[in-house]
């Protein structure tokens, strides 16, 4: 896997597109659809500011630096530091928020089903109505 790895990172190449988008999410430039009003296109930008500055805080903070050096991106010390301080608010909010607000509807109706089958499965093997001699309960 390793070598895999090593290959990928040196076959990768800046390409107009990854610079661009680089150069996006640096500026926070972001292209809206034609359909918004340009009147709100302040405000749409000022509202999606954070969020454009976690996407390039995690996608640059996660590259390997032979590829920033390639992107042509710098990374800091305070960008790191700011990146931790993002990650541990989410891992705080994780433990805090409940799971209907920190899972996708599918994940978390998965969740819940696996969990109704666990506890009916413990208590089919507490149960004495399942005993039959012979019969070894899964």
């Amino acid at each position: 896997m390793a070598d895999y790895f090593e290959s990928m990172i040196d076959t990768v190449e800046a390409t107009p597109q990854a610079l661009k988008l680089m150069d996006d999410l640096i500026t926070g430039q972001l292209e809206l659809s034609p359909s918004v009003p340009k009147a709100v296109y302040p405000l749409i930008r000022l509202a999606l500011r954070p969020a454009l500055r976690f996407n390039y805080l995690s996608i640059v903070g996660l590259l390997d630096p032979r590829l920033r050096e390639r992107l042509g991106v710098s990374w800091s010390a305070a960008e790191e530091r700011q990146l931790m301080r993002i990650y541990k608010v989410i891992r705080v909010a994780y433990r805090i928020l409940p799971d209907r607000l920190t899972y996708f509807p599918l994940a978390y109706h998965a969740r819940k089903h696996h969990q109704c089958l666990s506890k009916m499965a413990e208590r089919q093997k507490k149960s004495y109505a399942y005993r039959v001699p012979g019969a070894q309960i899964p």
